[in-house]
């Protein structure tokens, strides 16, 4: 289905803005929601759209920077992941630490700007040809 979804007419761009913002969605209605029925339905569609949103980006990435400077690239995008990948738990105790729902909120803005910020990547690489 990401393969699906990767290849479609939405294009990268649009797939990667769409999961990232629907994260985010779920994010917000696991906090309003606190029902087991829907927290179990919102996981779930989190962790599709989760999915959907990592391989769409790691599909781009790889696409978006030219042949000879791809593996300095992707290996600058993946290093900056671990980095962030490494402090994030430590912000998240802290912040659950305060109160669980403001981690939640948190995680749920960032998705929410991130996901707004790949609607204006400047390249769409779907179709292109490699560099």
């Amino acid at each position: 289905m990401i393969s699906f979804l990767v290849d479609s007419n939405l294009g990268r761009k649009w797939v990667l803005a769409i999961s990232t913002l629907g994260s985010s969605c779920c994010l917000y209605i696991f906090t309003v929601d606190t029902s087991s029925q829907a927290q179990w339905i919102v996981s779930c569609v989190f962790q599709f759209l989760g999915n959907c949103m990592w391989g769409t980006l790691y599909t781009y990435t790889t696409e978006v920077y030219p042949t000879a400077l791809r593996t300095i690239g992707f290996g600058f995008s993946a290093s900056i992941g671990r980095v962030a990948g490494a402090t994030a738990p430590v912000i998240s105790g802290f912040l659950i630490e305060k109160d669980l729902y403001i981690a939640l909120h948190v995680s749920s803005s960032i998705l929410i700007l991130t996901g707004l910020l790949m609607i204006f990547l400047p390249l769409e690489t779907r179709g292109q040809g490699i560099h």
